[in-house]
């Protein structure tokens, strides 16, 4: 009895296996389908898409000198972040399409009278409940993974798939739309916009429409259209550090405007929501720069108490590119020119922040037409800058001019200071030259002391890889290992440090030496 009993559960286990295939099109193969993909496949590959977020949320560095992106994934060294975990979330969602997609038509009664609604019903292509999640997951994931243009065809394919379902048609042409912008398809990124509200559209993708409209403006430099669009996605966004960061991006929309004092309450909304301290630091010197009208004293000084404190050593470059900005906004261009240079001087990064403050010190070099203060500026810029920037080709361009220009500029300062010095009397140029010697003196000392600290931070024991002193200028250790020449970056960096060492040299025997006399004495 109890082998019978047996034997009839086994075949009663099977035949509902069976009949619940994805082979099969029944109300119950529906639901346990849906089920399975769920709790099985989709649930693995949801679970890792959160955790390559997470990564790419907590990793991401927003250069907050300039405007954010309204998108974290547009900053190029978040792209690589997580992407192991989006593989495994594509890679789930396509084992499930493949295991639970279900084709087959219902078997319908040929008499049974059939309504608008019930043909829709039998029109669709996919009869499984659940697996439309699937296939956003995976767009979901080739997106953050900076596939663009596969995420923009899967979404595709998803309104062809389920046509008859207005709502999910709706979510996959803002989906396409937003990657269509961030390959800086705007016109076809808003079309795609336009016709989702032509059709059905759900209430719910007020927001996330809102944040792509945005990204749209925000890239074409339409700031003004730009803020209502920010502050109605703001209003959906969810986690409170995505909403630090786009009250930041509201901040910098108004300060460009000129409402500064809406900047001034989106920067304060920043702190409010409890985020990193990069961004909580970043905010308060931009509230500084945008109340610093009629009140720049109190500004500057309240930047210099921020500079002072130990616990902002590392965003000096920022500080003082803030104090220099309030200058240069009151017309006082001498004091901007000392705040830049303070800004490179002291900053302990040599990225993208200090890229922007050489730049503006370039700049304003460049303007006041000392070429030779600005060539060594505009090689340094490079040393940093990335080759898709905007203004690469203009910043290439003139640190090529420079380069042509210094030899016969530095000839000139040097002739016009001589004949300066020699029409002096002797005791004004002994003071001269006492204060040259002076500042010779102090210069020497400032770059023994960085050269101890340097080779002390090189005899580390830990041999910390996070240790500055143990990476080459312009190298970042994540990126993979290739000869020095091939790395443009790398070779402009090493060009501006021999410079700052050793100043121009001719390509000639024993270019060490600046006197040549004492050699050809030697050779008599």
């Amino acid at each position: 009895m109890k082998r019978l009993l047996g034997i009839i559960g086994v075949g009663i286990v099977i035949t509902v296996i069976v009949s619940c295939s994805a082979s099969k099109n029944t109300g119950l193969s529906r639901r346990v389908q849906a089920f399975k993909t769920q709790y099985n496949t989709y649930y693995n590959g949801s679970e890792a898409f959160k955790d390559g977020y997470m990564a790419q949320r907590d990793g991401n560095k927003d250069n907050y000198m300039e405007m954010l992106p309204y998108y974290m994934i547009a900053n190029k060294n978040t792209v690589n972040l997580g992407s192991g975990q989006f593989d495994r979330a594509i890679e789930k969602s396509q084992k499930a399409i493949k295991q639970h997609s279900i084709t087959k038509k219902p078997e319908v009664s040929a008499s049974k009278r059939r309504t608008a609604k019930g043909k829709a019903w039998l029109a669709q292509k996919e009869y499984n409940p659940f697996l439309h999640k699937a296939w956003f997951l995976m767009g979901n994931a080739q997106f953050q993974k900076g596939e663009f243009f596969e995420a923009a065809s899967t979404f595709a394919y998803i309104q062809r798939l389920y046509s008859t379902k207005p709502n999910i048609v709706a979510k996959a042409r803002v989906l396409e739309a937003k990657c269509y912008a961030e390959m800086d398809w705007i016109y076809d990124a808003e079309d795609l916009i336009a016709r989702a509200e032509r059709d059905s559209f759900p209430t719910s993708l007020n927001g996330a429409k809102a944040a792509i409209l945005a990204d749209c403006q925000i890239r074409q430099q339409r700031y003004e259209e730009a803020i209502p669009n920010v502050q109605k996605a703001i209003k959906r966004q969810k986690g409170s550090k995505e909403k630090a960061r786009l009250y930041f991006l509201l901040g910098q929309l108004y300060h460009e405007v000129g409402q500064d004092e809406e900047a001034f309450k989106a920067f304060k909304k920043v702190y409010s929501k409890n985020p990193p301290y990069e961004l909580e630091f970043n905010a308060r010197i931009k509230q500084s720069e945008v109340l610093s009208k009629g009140q720049s004293k109190q500004m500057i000084a309240k930047l210099k108490r921020m500079a002072k404190s130990s616990k902002n050593k590392d965003y000096l470059d920022q500080v003082y590119y803030a104090i220099g900005n309030i200058y240069l906004a009151n017309g006082d261009t001498t004091h901007a020119l000392y705040a830049y240079k303070d800004g490179v001087e002291k900053s302990t990064r040599n990225g993208i922040e200090k890229g922007v403050v050489w730049l503006h010190l370039g700049q304003l070099y460049w303007d006041r037409e000392e070429f030779v203060k600005a060539q060594p500026c505009y090689a340094g810029v490079l040393s940093v800058f990335d080759k898709d920037r905007d203004d690469y080709k203009e910043v290439n361009e003139r640190s090529r001019i420079l380069d042509e220009l210094l030899p016969h500029a530095s000839a000139v300062e040097l002739q016009d200071s001589l004949q300066l010095l020699a029409q002096m009397d002797s005791v004004e140029r002994m003071k001269v030259i006492k204060n040259i010697i002076e500042e010779l003196k102090k210069k020497e000392r400032e770059e023994e002391k960085k050269a101890a600290e340097a080779a002390n931070a090189a005899r580390n024991p830990q041999g910390d890889p996070q240790n500055p002193a143990m990476q080459r200028p312009g190298m970042n250790n994540q990126t993979p290992a290739e000869w020095y020449f091939y790395n443009q970056t790398v070779v402009q960096s090493g060009k501006t440090e021999f410079q700052r060492l050793w100043g121009q040299r001719q390509l000639a025997d024993d270019w060490r030496r600046n006197n040549k006399t004492v050699l050809a004495l030697d050779d008599e």
